[in-house]
């Protein structure tokens, strides 16, 4: 798709990340706004968009300390050189 648009020297390749947040409250905030906005789209408010975010931080502090305030995800890198013509 990248040549198709006129990019040349074109690399891509995946990273294994990690996302630390420095405490609770970070870490709501980023999933609330980031993370769970596929599933928060189908509550019809805030309070409860706010209650759902905030079980799923409960249940990683309760249940999953070892993930307790950082995320994995996968970096998408690409890197490539627009051609002019």
């Amino acid at each position: 798709m990248l040549k198709e648009i006129g990019f040349r020297n074109i690399q891509v390749f995946l990273e294994d990340r990690e996302a630390k947040f420095t405490n609770k409250e970070e870490y709501f905030l980023f999933i609330k706004t980031i993370v769970l906005i596929p599933y928060l789209k189908y509550l019809p408010n805030d309070m409860l968009k706010d209650n759902f975010a905030k079980s799923v931080t409960q249940e990683i502090e309760t249940n999953a300390k070892e993930l307790q305030w950082k995320l994995d995800f996968v970096r998408l890198n690409i890197i490539a050189v627009k051609s002019c013509y």
